[in-house]
C-alpha cells in the first residue's frame, strides 16, 4: 500500500486516523519516557524546578530558561511526582506533539484539503520525533509549535470568514502569539508575522505601496518616541532579552 492509499483509507475515517496519528507522536517519542537526558536546556530545567519545590532558590533562575508558562509544566509534573516529574513532562510534550498534528491538519484542510491536512499532521508527527534528540527533548520550540498552529488555524479561519465572525478568529490568533511567546521569548516571531501580514500585506493588497510606506513611516516613529519619551512597550521587550 503507497502512501496516497492510505491517505484516502483514512480520510474516509476520521476516528482511525488521529488514533494512527496519536500512535505515531506516542510511539517515536516513547524512548523519552525511559532517559531523562536529552538535552542541557531541559535537563536544567528540570533541575532547577526540583529546587524550586524543595524550598531552595534555583542555581539557574527560572527567567534565563525559558519562560512562565513552559515552566509551570515542569513544576506541575514534579508536583505531581517528584521522581517520575520527567517522565510526566515527556508524556505531556508527547501530547503537545500530537494536539499540535491536529491542528496542522486542520489548517491543511482549510487551506487545500483533507488529504494534505493529514498527510501533513503526519509528517509533523513523526519528523519532530524521530531524527533530532533536540526535538526529543521537551524543548521550548517543540512546546510553543502548539500554540503557534493554533494561532495559524485561526489566521486561516479569519482568511476565510466574510461576517463579523472573523473578528473572533484574529483576536484568538492574537492569543495564540502571547501563549507562544510566554512558553519563549522566540515564540514572538508568530506575533512579528501577525503584525506584518495585517499592517503590511493586506494593506498593501488592498491600499498600495504609498499607504504601506506612510503607515510603516508613522510606526517607526512612534516606536523611537516611545523608546526615547515613554519606555512603555520597546524597552519592555528588550529587557526580556536580557
Amino acid at each position: 500500500m503507497d502512501i496516497n492509499s492510505l491517505m484516502n483509507r483514512l480520510q474516509e475515517r476520521k476516528t482511525v486516523f488521529f488514533i494512527f496519528l496519536f500512535g505515531a507522536a506516542f510511539i517515536f517519542r516513547l524512548p523519552t519516557l525511559f532517559n531523562d537526558y536529552w538535552d542541557v536546556d531541559v535537563l536544567t530545567s528540570f533541575v532547577a524546578t526540583k529546587e524550586y519545590l524543595y524550598g531552595a532558590v534555583p542555581g539557574i533562575d527560572f527567567a534565563e530558561n525559558k519562560r512562565f508558562l513552559y515552566h509551570l509544566m515542569f513544576k506541575g509534573a514534579f508536583r505531581i511526582s517528584a521522581v517520575y516529574g520527567w517522565v510526566l513532562v515527556n508524556f505531556f510534550t508527547s501530547l503537545i506533539v500530537y494536539c499540535t498534528s491536529i491542528f496542522i491538519s486542520l489548517s491543511g484542510s482549510e487551506l487545500r484539503d483533507k488529504k494534505t491536512g493529514m498527510l501533513a499532521a503526519l509528517l509533523y508527527a513523526v519528523l519532530i520525533s524521530s531524527f533530532n534528540r533536540h526535538f526529543m527533548a521537551s524543548n521550548g520550540e517543540v512546546v510553543y509549535n502548539l500554540p503557534i498552529a493554533m494561532g495559524l488555524y485561526c489566521l486561516v479561519l479569519f482568511l476565510k470568514e466574510k461576517s463579523a465572525k472573523r473578528a473572533i478568529y484574529i483576536f484568538c490568533a492574537f492569543i495564540c502569539s502571547y501563549l507562544a511567546f510566554s512558553i519563549k521569548f522566540q515564540g514572538l516571531i508568530f506575533l512579528i508575522f501577525l503584525l506584518f501580514f495585517l499592517t503590511v500585506y493586506m494593506l498593501y493588497y488592498f491600499k498600495g505601496l504609498r499607504f504601506v510606506a506612510v503607515l510603516a513611516s508613522a510606526g517607526i516613529i512612534l516606536l523611537v518616541l516611545d523608546y526615547y519619551v515613554t519606555g512603555i512597550a520597546v524597552k519592555s521587550v528588550i529587557d526580556a532579552t536580557e
